[in-house]
Parts: C-alpha cells; structure tokens; sequence
C-alpha cells in the first residue's frame, strides 16, 4: 500500500495491510474467513476477545513474575497465536478443542517442528489457565486434556567413550562438556557462569530458566579442567571479544569441535545434562538428591534447594563416587 495512504489512515491494523494467507489452501481459506471476522470487529466492536486476553495477561502480575528468557518465548508465541490466520479476532467462545486441534493439524502440515507446536498448545493452555483464575474464562480449558501433545521429549544420552572424548575437545567446548557433565545445567547457564561465582569449592548458579538459585560442589576432576582453562575474561567461556558467547555463536563452535566424535553424531549438547542425571539415578540417587543439581522443582511445586546449606556437603558425599568413573 502507498505510504500516503499509511499516513492517512495510521490507525489501520498491520493485518489490513498485507497479509498473506500462505500455500496450503485449506489454511488459506480458514486464514480468509478469520481475516473477514477480524474485519468485522475491528470495524464495528474493537479488539476481540481472544486478543484482549493475550494483552492482560502479558500485564499481569504472574507474567512478570517469569524469567526473562520465559517472559521472551511467552510474547513471541502470543504473538503468533494472535496472527489472523490462528486465533487473532475471534471471540474466546471460538477457541474450542476443535479449533485447537485443527491449529495443531494445520501447523503440523506446515512443517512446523514438534518441539514448537507443543510449546504453542503449553502457551495457550497457560493463558486459559489464567483466565480461569482471573474469572474471564468459565468454561472448559479448549487446550487442555483433549489433545496428545505432539512433542515427545528426547531420550538421548552419551555414551561413555563419547563423553571422554568431549572432554577432550579443544577450549572451550572440552570444558564445557565438563561442566554440562559436572554442574548438571542447561547451556544458557553454563554460558552465563563466572569466575568469581567459583568460590570455597563450589560455583554458584542463578538458572534463567526458573530464577532458581543453586550452590553446586566442584568435582576434582572439574576443578582440575577449570585449573587448566585460560582466564582471558570475566566469564568461564568467554569468547574472543572478551564478553560470555552468545547461545548461536557457542552453539555453532560446538557442532564444528563435536564433529569428530563418530559415537555422538546424534547427541546435542543439552543432551550431557540428560546424561548425567541417568547416571546419577541409574547408581542410585533419589530424585530428590538429583534435583539437587538440576534445580527442577517437587511435584507441589516446593523447590528443593534455594539457598546454602548442608545439603551442599550432602551432595558431595553421595555423588562424587559416582562421578569419580566419569573421566576414567
């Protein structure tokens, strides 16, 4: 559209400008028909419900409440959710367990990946949660209970030839690997750590992910890799400008060093935290002694560790035998 027209009309909707209905005809026509409803609201009766919902709960007091790496996945999926095409303009009533369905069914024709597809449907059953709370929602939860989610979580572990041989990989993924190995954390925690969180034998780890705060037990034979680790700045992996990698950016180095690694063309770095917790409970530990490291909450809710105290030492005691073998 002519940008004298944009002037003229500024408060026109994106959506009225330009929006493309895609390939796939049947999205098209139901992307079409939405538009249309759109249309009619916007003209006549202003933002629909659906869309309103979004925009209160993105102002509540529990979405501020999130991790700012949660808070970014929330907006960005209920952003995509309000898209015309999905469930933008349509009244909650709209929003049924069919209509939920046939979301998933036309994401999935799309090629979306499943990991995304699960996330939106979490997404949208939080945000009906919600409403239920807030008394803006009566009815039923439309993404809740009805649908098999589509995501089915990877089972993925290393193997123990493979894990020696990350540890052998050249600065900094060889320790990166010991610390996914020996601190249990995901790779945006790892690459967040710094020296002086590395005190009396232990680091100390905000998760960004649930804000948990963790003391972990530095194992010799982590102790002895971060001895052996160049300091050229502030962060344990710290990248050639002197600041923390980005996730892209170590993400990237990593898949070039594990490349050489013929026993684990399969597995992801993530996928050194799912290992190390199957060998911690495969030896024995409890769930409870192995949230200790990876910070996951009990079933109530009720996290397990939040500050430090003699469970630091607990630790130590039931799971550096266990890990003694490791590096063997």
């Amino acid at each position: 559209m002519p940008p004298t027209r944009h002037r003229q009309n500024p408060l026109r909707p994106d959506w009225l400008r330009a929006t493309p209905l895609g390939r796939d005809l049947v999205a098209a026509i139901q992307g079409a028909e939405r538009l249309n409803a759109l249309f009619d609201r916007w003209r006549g009766r202003g933002p629909s419900e659906f869309d309103g919902l979004c925009v209160a709960y993105l102002e509540s007091r529990a979405f501020r409440r999130l991790a700012p790496r949660t808070k970014r996945d929330y907006q960005k999926l209920l952003f995509d959710l309000k898209d015309p095409a999905h469930f933008g303009g349509a009244a909650l009533a709209e929003v049924t367990p069919q209509a939920v369905e046939a979301f998933r069914d036309m994401l999935e024709r799309r090629g979306s990946g499943l990991a995304g597809i699960d996330y939106r449907l979490k997404v949208l059953r939080l945000l009906f949660a919600w409403a239920t709370k807030q008394g803006r929602w009566s009815g039923a939860n439309p993404a809740a209970g009805r649908i098999e989610p589509a995501y089915r979580p990877r089972r993925q572990v290393w193997s123990r030839e493979g894990v020696r041989a990350a540890f052998a990989l050249p600065h900094p993924s060889g320790l990166a690997a010991h610390l996914a190995l020996f601190t249990l954390q995901r790779q945006g925690d790892i690459l967040a750590m710094r020296w002086d969180h590395v005190r009396d034998g232990a680091i100390r780890v905000v998760q960004g992910k649930s804000n948990a705060l963790l003391f972990l037990p530095i194992h010799p034979h982590l102790e002895a890799a971060l001895g052996a680790s160049p300091q050229r700045g502030d962060w344990l992996l710290t990248a050639g400008g002197g600041g923390p990698y980005t996730p892209d950016g170590f993400r990237a180095l990593w898949r070039r060093h594990k490349a050489g690694i013929k026993d684990a063309r399969d597995c992801t770095f993530h996928d050194l935290r799912r290992t190390a917790t199957s060998w911690l409970t495969g030896a024995g530990l409890g769930d409870d002694e192995v949230r200790l490291w990876t910070g996951h909450q009990r079933r109530g809710g009720d996290r397990v560790l939040d500050v430090y105290d003699v469970r630091l030492r607990n630790l130590r005691v039931r799971s550096f035998p266990v890990m003694d073998d490791w590096k063997g």
